[in-house]
Formats: C-alpha cells, structure tokens, sequence
C-alpha cells in the first residue's frame, strides 16, 4: 500500500512541479492563472440554442 503511494507521488509530483514551473515562465502573472482557470471553469455558463440537436 505504501509502495503503491510512493510510486504514485514519484510519478505525479514531478509532473505538477514541472506544470507549475512552466505557467510561471510563461506569463508575467503565472501565479494567478491557474486560479483564473479554476475559477472560470465554476463559473462558466454553458449555453445551447433553443434549435440545437441534443443527443
């Protein structure tokens, strides 16, 4: 169970990190982008014409 856990966060962790590292380089506010992301991703109205074909 440990093992299994250990090599979870061996594998993720770098990925994460290297996430993190590449949006601060990026944009001159990096830091708030992903908050941006979050927040849009709640807020987000989804609309759908009232002709559209659902299915």
């Amino acid at each position: 169970m440990i093992y299994t856990i250990l090599k979870f966060l061996i594998l993720v962790l770098p990925l994460l990190i290297a996430v993190a590292y590449f949006t601060l380089v990026e944009r001159t506010f990096g830091l708030l982008q992903p908050l941006a992301d979050g927040l849009k991703l709640f807020v987000k109205e989804t609309i759908l014409p009232s002709n559209a074909d659902i299915k």
